[in-house]
């Protein structure tokens, strides 16, 4: 019951956010379609082709953490892998429910759970963490340029904690700071869990030439994926420097994790807001759907990885309780 109950509520959350979008532009819808219309076909072309690259590039950051943790696994499959998660985005909640079919698969394939979950955890976190070191350094070389100056506050904490989380991680000393969550973690019974985990991430500590790879392939997907976002501003007659993308596009990612359907409608929403301000309003909702087309795209690719792939159904994942 609660969770039919939680996919009612995510549906409602996207919906109300892609009626409220499509509300504000409801003037101009035409304006929209038109604009969309004049984005020369090559421009979407080599859209496409970096994002699949970027996501191809993902699937290699992928298997780096895999073996990491004594998994192999080639490219091919960890590609299918990566784009499986797109597919099952679609379904499951918010916009890193794919993580958690990723896992799954990589576990029957590998035969060990936990590392596998935790290579794929790890595999979110670094991609997390590098969009933010990059929109640190953009904030650092572009913050006079930055039209809403509270994004920079905003990107600094969440740089921070995903910094402290690394060091509590890899460092045990550390965790006598948090000591006072003990009693905690104790009287809810989830102790011998918590030390599983934090032992298979913390096995990282010991792979630091891997981890450094894993983090470089992660920095240069992301900037490939940038580069997108700057194609198809560019293609639909705006400019803004890269710089603001590397800044926006981090904010905009943490935003569509938020309760929804694959982060749809909030992912929209927040590419109407925080663009809107650099390239108008009206060419940020046209992004809004490109972008969409683009993740709709893998989803595709994904959904054919799945359809003739010997995976099984993903009614498997729920009778093991893998997700609900």
């Amino acid at each position: 019951m609660k969770t039919k109950l939680a996919s009612i509520a995510r549906i409602i959350i996207s919906l109300f956010f892609l009626i409220l979008l499509f509300y504000l532009r409801r003037d101009s819808l035409g304006l929209t379609l038109e604009t969309i219309k004049g984005l020369k076909p090559v421009i979407y072309a080599s859209s496409c082709l970096t994002f699949v690259a970027a996501v191809t590039i993902l699937a290699i950051r992928l298997t780096i953490l895999l073996k990491a943790q004594n998994l192999s696994l080639r490219l091919p499959e960890t590609m299918k892998l990566t784009f499986m998660g797109f597919f099952f985005n679609n379904f499951l909640p918010t916009a890193i429910g794919g993580d958690i079919v990723k896992g799954y698969y990589a576990y029957k394939k590998t035969g060990k759970k936990l590392v596998s979950f935790v290579s794929v955890f790890m595999d979110r976190y670094i991609g997390f963490l590098t969009l933010f070191i990059l929109a640190g350094i953009s904030l650092i070389f572009g913050y006079s340029h930055i039209k809403m100056a509270y994004l920079g506050w905003i990107t600094a904490a969440i740089l921070f904690i995903l910094i402290l989380f690394l060091a509590v991680f890899l460092n045990k000393d550390l965790l006598k700071f948090f000591s006072i969550l003990r009693p905690l973690i104790e009287l809810i019974k989830i102790r011998p869990q918590i030390e599983k985990l934090y032992n298979a991430i913390n096995a990282f500590k010991d792979k630091k030439a891997l981890i450094g790879r894993a983090v470089a392939v992660s920095i240069f997907a992301q900037i490939i994926g940038f580069v997108t976002i700057y194609l198809l501003i560019k293609g639909l007659g705006n400019y803004i420097p890269l710089k603001t993308i590397f800044l926006l596009m981090p904010i905009i990612s943490v935003i569509s994790m938020l309760p929804s359907i694959n982060g749809l409608g909030i992912r929209e929403s927040a590419i109407y807001f925080f663009f809107g301000p650099y390239i108008g309003h009206e060419n940020a909702f046209a992004l809004s759907l490109l972008w969409l087309s683009l993740l709709f795209i893998a989803s595709i690719i994904g959904g054919l990885c799945y359809l003739f792939g010997n995976y099984g159904g993903i009614g498997v994942i729920k009778k093991e309780g893998v997700i609900a």
